[in-house]
């Protein structure tokens, strides 16, 4: 036992490191635990570890069914990435996770500005990427219920729920979400090809570590 708690407690610190970061090059203090989000007039800008992937997706973006705004850029060389050219009536969320999946940053609510030329800058810290699980249950007879994906609005996480109606969704960083489940039959002769079963959402937190959740379908 002491010696698997050692091995643990070496994992977690590896982890910790990871997501600690060191300072990038030629960027003062910016390290790779970290994203610096500018938000202006029609464009979001910002600077982040040189390579690192940044998503960016509409409020309204619904994974499932490729509606609504997505949008994937990578920090260059000097670690400035930008999106423009945006809809300032939009409100958006952005999503940058290492490529080990281990550490990452979810910001969600990005309004734009309001035409005057100012622009909103903060730094993010990274931190250690959660899991969402639960169970999808039919109402109102609270059944489980299998041939369903369930996936977070706004981000391109989702998994399909197993035979028990259980399911879990990796590596997702922490933050607020919003979660809902669909029936995909994807096995019938023809595929169900229809829209969304419920418009129900179900709000849910990992910004405390990994979070459990009841997902209804009516």
């Amino acid at each position: 036992m002491k010696g698997y708690i050692q091995i643990l407690l070496v994992c977690l610190a590896i982890i910790g490191l990871r997501c600690g970061g060191s300072p990038l090059a030629g960027s003062g203090s910016q390290t790779t635990n970290s994203i610096l989000v500018a938000v202006r007039d029609d464009s979001i800008k910002g600077r982040a570890e040189p390579g690192l992937a940044v998503d960016l997706f509409s409020a309204d973006y619904d994974p499932l069914y490729d509606v609504g705004y997505r949008a994937r850029v990578r920090a260059g060389e000097d670690s400035l990435f930008a999106f423009t050219g945006l809809d300032t009536n939009e409100t958006y969320a952005l999503l940058a996770v290492l490529d080990d999946s281990t550490c990452g940053v979810y910001l969600s609510g990005l309004s734009l500005g309001a035409g005057d030329g100012r622009s909103s800058q903060r730094k993010y810290a990274f931190s250690e990427t959660e899991s969402i699980s639960g169970t999808v249950q039919n109402i109102p007879e609270g059944l489980p219920m299998s041939q369903v994906v369930v996936y977070l609005q706004a981000t391109p996480f989702g998994a399909r729920a197993d035979t028990t109606g259980r399911f879990s969704i990796d590596f997702v960083p922490r933050a607020h979400y919003r979660v809902r489940a669909d029936i995909v039959f994807d096995t019938m002769n023809p595929p169900y090809t229809g829209g969304p079963v419920s418009d129900d959402w179900f709000e849910v937190s990992t910004k405390e570590g990994p979070a459990e959740v009841v997902v209804e379908l009516r």
